[in-house]
């Protein structure tokens, strides 16, 4: 399937599907795929696939990601982990949703966890809630 077919205008394709939002359906082979974790409201973990993680850490805050992080606002990147392809990525991404929360908290000890320059809300924000 083609990424043009994947980002048509078709009137089948559910409205909420990331595929008419998400550029990271183009798929280049040459393009790394980063499997993403974040901490959301209610202490919740949302995981995701990207081939920027910055962009899509920023997409979350500003609430134009996914549906989950729409509903449960995203509080912090908690790690990220670099995969040579989206097929890659996205076994990682299935194999990490089926662990239990305490399992992928675990997990994040092992994962890139820094950009210098990542937009991430201020410490003092009202938005930010300390997880136990």
């Amino acid at each position: 399937m083609t990424a043009e077919k994947l980002c048509s205008d078709d009137p089948t394709v559910p409205a909420d599907t990331d595929t008419d939002t998400d550029p990271d359906i183009d798929v280049n082979t040459d393009t790394a795929w980063f499997l993403y974790l974040l901490e959301c409201e209610g202490n919740s973990i949302y995981t995701g696939v990207t081939t920027d993680v910055q962009r899509r850490y920023a997409q979350h805050v500003a609430g134009t990601g996914a549906k989950y992080t729409r509903a449960r606002k995203p509080l912090r990147l908690l790690g990220w982990m670099a995969f040579p392809s989206k097929s890659e990525a996205l076994k990682a991404e299935i194999r990490t949703k089926r662990l239990t929360p305490a399992q992928k908290r675990a997990m994040c000890g092992t994962l890139q966890q820094a950009f210098a320059d990542v937009a991430e809300p201020a410490p003092d924000s009202p938005d930010i809630v300390d997880s136990p």
